[in-house]
């Protein structure tokens, strides 16, 4: 609402405006009149133009009188006393006894609308609340009724390998090497180390009890921790040569940002995940792993991420790439940049049943 630029500018706000049975009195309900108050007093402050307030008295959200009618009464209780006039032909209610015999009945449906009626699945939807209410149990039941179908769920960027990589790059710097953020950052799987090096270096840490500033430090004991050295300690030589890696890169990144510009930051950020960290190549392991092993789907996704992230980093750039800031504000804003995102699996068939939730159909 508020305006840039406050001179002759005019805000647009829609509130719901029900007539209100609960308040007992006509007109705009006593939580609505109050919020057009606080509003209009809001407006004055900031010098925005309140132009004349325009009323939909129409509902014009579904497309059929049985939608309707049972917005307007469903949930206000036994004093909501109207009938519909006709039998309902588009809605019917179901008491499922728990969430499995619900998506049992729907699956029935469905199968009933494909075989009996020449429905295509493409051309039906189940809308839920929630998708995570179901996730798993309709999963399961699609599955057994031979649907096919695509959940739209949203998924956070957060939690994928780069954004933890990029999260762990940041805490490292910020919170001095730290040995969980250390080891965050190497099992994110995007470094090009092999999981025999990871475990070699993870063994060393926790035999001579590395943490912060004893990462900067080069090892050169034992990796049998006090017992009888080895003439020549290979686990000990792979855990060094992670180390200088990843400390070198980081120190050199630390060094680098310095009075520099959000702009500068972020293609220095870059430089340090493609060339100093080398995260494509471990993305591109990565993806071949998920290939042979769990899912191709998978592996796809990654690919999909670094570009959010990428763009993440462009918008970033854009936003505030003049200004000079300290790496941890820049984290911060990257933080919320990334936690903005959210994305959704791409459906894996021309012709199936689109499982969603409400917020997702209002969405343009």
């Amino acid at each position: 609402m508020q305006s840039k630029k406050k001179q002759d500018k005019a805000g647009i706000t829609a509130l719901y405006c029900r007539l209100s049975r609960d308040d007992g009195v006509e007109g705009d309900s006593n939580s609505v009149a109050n919020q057009k108050k606080l509003l209009k007093r809001f407006a004055k402050e900031q010098s925005v133009k309140i132009l004349t307030p325009v009323r939909l008295e129409k509902t014009i959200r579904f497309q059929n009188d049985e939608l309707r009618f049972l917005e307007e009464g469903a949930f206000r209780g036994a004093e909501f006393t109207d009938k519909f006039d006709n039998p309902p032909e588009f809605i019917s209610l179901y008491a499922a006894d728990d969430t499995y015999d619900e998506c049992e009945t729907v699956a029935r449906q469905i199968k009933r609308l494909v075989i009996e009626n020449g429905c295509r699945y493409r051309e039906i939807a189940v809308i839920t609340h929630d998708t995570k209410l179901y996730s798993g149990i309709i999963n399961a039941v699609f599955d057994k009724y031979q649907i096919p179908y695509f959940l739209d769920e949203h998924k956070d960027l957060d939690v994928k390998p780069i954004a933890r990589a990029v999260n762990a790059v940041f805490r490292i710097l910020l919170e001095r090497f730290e040995r969980s953020d250390v080891m965050l950052l190497l099992k994110s799987g995007l470094l090009p180390f092999t999981q025999g090096e990871i475990r070699d270096f993870e063994d060393y840490v926790f035999v001579w009890d590395i943490d912060n500033a004893a990462f900067l430090v080069e090892f050169t004991k034992s990796s049998r921790g006090f017992g009888e050295p080895l003439k020549e300690d290979f686990k000990r030589d792979n855990a060094e040569r992670v180390r200088k890696t990843v400390v070198d890169a980081l120190l050199s990144f630390k060094e680098a940002v310095k009075d520099k510009t959000a702009g500068e930051v972020t293609e220095l950020l870059y430089d340090l995940l493609t060339e100093k960290l080398d995260v494509r190549s471990g993305m591109n392991g990565l993806c071949r792993r998920l290939e042979h092993g769990v899912s191709g789907n998978l592996s796809d996704e990654q690919v999909r991420i670094w570009e959010l992230f990428i763009r993440a980093l462009d918008r970033l750039k854009d936003a505030v790439g003049e200004e000079r800031m300290p790496l941890r504000r820049y984290y911060e804003l990257l933080t919320l940049e990334l936690s903005a995102i959210e994305f959704a699996e791409i459906p894996r068939f021309l012709d199936s049943v689109i499982i969603t939730n409400a917020q997702r159909v209002r969405d343009p």
